[in-house]
């Protein structure tokens, strides 16, 4: 998925977690924002459970 350029981490997990909150809403917003950061919180996850 396309991760905006210089896009905010703290602000876009903030905003997943808004999610539960109002999904709908925030899905007609930016679907692709969440899925750029769950992609990468994912790959970090990985990353740590290796060390």
């Amino acid at each position: 998925d396309f991760c905006p350029p210089g896009h905010n981490t703290k602000k876009a997990s903030y905003s997943g977690v808004s999610l539960f909150s109002n999904p709908v809403q925030y899905w007609e917003i930016q679907p692709s924002t969440f899925r750029c950061v769950y992609v990468r919180s994912a790959i970090q996850l990985g990353n740590y459970k290796k060390k």
